[in-house]
C-alpha cells in the first residue's frame, strides 16, 4: 500500500520516504526518493504567486510524472523501499502539493487509490 502524508507526522506513518526536494533535517535519515521531487523554481514561483496551480500541475506531470509511462512503473520503483510506504513533503492536507499529482497520476493510469495517511494519536 502506497499512501501520501506530511513530514510533520512521520512519526506516525509507516515506512516514511521522502518525495521532496530537501527534507527537513529534524526528521533525521530517512529514504529520499528525488525523482518525484518538484525543481526549486517551479515551489517559489508558485508559492510567490508567479504561476498558477494549473501551470504547476502541467509543469509537474510534463516535466516529472513524464519519466514513467504510467503509475505501475513508478509503483515497481517505489517497492524497493518496502511493501507499505508514505511519501512525505512539506504541505499540510488538504493543501494542494506535489504529493497529490503523485497520488493523482497513479490512480488516474492504475485505479489504484494512493490515500492520505490517517493517524491517531494515542
Amino acid at each position: 500500500m502506497v499512501y501520501t502524508g506530511c513530514f510533520r507526522r512521520f512519526k506516525f506513518v509507516p515506512n516514511p520516504l521522502s518525495i521532496a526536494g530537501l527534507t527537513p533535517s529534524w526528521v533525521g535519515e530517512i529514504p529520499k526518493f528525488k525523482k518525484l521531487a518538484p525543481p526549486k523554481d517551479l515551489v517559489y514561483n508558485y508559492k510567490d504567486n508567479k504561476i498558477t496551480q494549473e501551470e504547476y500541475t502541467i509543469f509537474y506531470n510534463t516535466n516529472i510524472l513524464s519519466q514513467w509511462n504510467n503509475g505501475f512503473e513508478l509503483l515497481f520503483e517505489l517497492s524497493f523501499y518496502g511493501p507499505e510506504i508514505t511519501m512525505l513533503c512539506y504541505e499540510e492536507f488538504p493543501q494542494f502539493c506535489h504529493r497529490h499529482l503523485v497520488a493523482n497520476f497513479i490512480f488516474q493510469t492504475t485505479n489504484i487509490k494512493v490515500y492520505e495517511y490517517e493517524y491517531r494519536q494515542q
